[in-house]
Order: structure tokens, then C-alpha cells, then sequence
């Protein structure tokens, strides 16, 4: 009787224990995890604006541990999707300099009965149709489905980078740092290479004098 009164409260299903619950009263109202999700999630997992998700029946994002949600861009799940443990789901990347600041995309969208497995990552602007299956350690990717693409996109990002890298990596060793770069191309098509080149420069112009 008392389990049920809490699913209610909670709205999560009747495929966990109470323990869960408790779990996730202690988490949420003691130590303020998580304080602004309306539904029960794992202790382990967090959620990063929880108001920016639309989610469909008996889905119940973050109720499998270490889930990572990042929704500031909007997410929306359909009906009966399965999330596994340790997913992420991040609907903004970083500005590539300031990490305070992010970069606005379209919103991730779920569909209905989709698997999304254990460790899986689902990156900015993925629109997966129904019945999708993500499998374990899978880097989901939207805008370019033919792998001929996506290694023209990398090797002009490489080419790029290679010819503009040396008054960054100066700067670096003059100052005795370290840095760690990765970047992400987030557009919608296979790009000329005198444009990737163009932001190539400025990108690393703008990390230079951030050093």
C-alpha cells in the first residue's frame, strides 16, 4: 500500500524496489540533488535542467545509474523508451573557450520503444526515429549517415588544424602550460575546405590569447 501511495507521488512504475525510493528521497530532499526533477530518478545520476525535457509515457529519464542529462537545449522522448546505465545525454556542448558559456543547437529528439544501451552517448541535435537501438559505447551522430562524410569532414578538420597549429603550440610551450583540444563539428553539411579553414584560424586565434 505505502509503495504504491509513493509511485504515485514520485511517478515512477512498479519495476523498482522501495529502496529506490528511499534512495532517492534522501538524495533529493536531504542533500538537494537533482532538487528540481518532478519525477524519481537514481541517487547516481544528474540532471541538468529537467524543465527542458518532454517525456513520453512509462519514461523516466535517470532512473538507471550514472545517467548524465543535459537538456538545455531541449529534450524530448517518445513513449517506452529505455534508458540503460551510465548514458549520456547532452543536448549543448561547451563554448570552446569559455566553458561557462553553451552552444546553442536544435533539441535532441527520442522516439517511441527506443534502446539506448549502457554507456551509450547521445550528442547534440540526434533526432532518433522509433524503435531505435543504441547499442553499448555507441556515439550517437545525426547529421551524416554515410561514413564517406563524416571522414571528409575529419580529414579537412585535421588538414586545417595542421597548417594553423604552430603559433598555438608556440604559445604553449613559451608559457610551460599544457592544453588538451578537441573539437566538435556541429554542422548540418559537408563543409568547403577554405570555410573550415577560415574557423580553424579563428578558433585557435581566440584559444591563443586565452592562454
Amino acid at each position: 500500500m505505502a509503495k504504491h501511495f509513493i509511485q504515485k507521488i514520485v511517478r515512477l512504475g512498479d519495476d523498482v524496489g522501495f529502496n529506490f525510493y528511499m534512495a532517492h528521497a534522501f538524495s533529493k530532499y536531504i542533500l538537494r540533488q537533482n532538487k528540481s526533477v518532478k519525477w524519481a530518478i537514481h541517487y547516481t545520476s544528474t540532471i541538468h535542467h529537467p524543465e527542458n525535457i518532454i517525456k513520453g509515457k512509462n519514461v523516466f529519464p535517470g532512473d538507471s545509474p550514472g545517467n548524465y542529462i543535459e537538456a538545455s537545449n531541449g529534450i524530448t522522448i517518445g513513449d517506452y523508451t529505455n534508458i540503460g546505465p551510465n548514458v549520456g545525454i547532452i543536448s549543448a556542448n561547451h563554448d570552446p573557450v569559455n566553458n561557462l558559456l553553451h552552444i546553442e543547437a536544435p533539441p535532441i529528439i527520442i522516439g517511441k520503444f527506443c534502446w539506448i544501451a549502457m554507456n551509450a552517448i547521445i550528442l547534440p541535435s540526434v533526432h532518433l526515429g522509433d524503435f531505435t537501438k543504441v547499442g553499448a559505447g555507441s556515439v550517437g551522430t545525426k547529421n551524416f549517415k554515410r561514413a564517406v562524410d563524416r571522414n571528409r569532414i575529419k580529414r579537412l578538420m585535421r588538414e586545417a588544424y595542421r597548417l594553423q597549429k604552430n603559433p598555438l603550440q608556440k604559445s604553449v610551450e613559451e608559457k610551460q602550460t599544457k592544453l588538451v583540444l578537441f573539437i566538435i563539428y556541429i554542422g548540418n553539411e559537408v563543409p568547403l575546405f577554405d570555410d573550415v579553414r577560415t574557423k580553424m584560424e579563428s578558433l585557435l586565434q581566440r584559444l591563443q590569447k586565452k592562454l
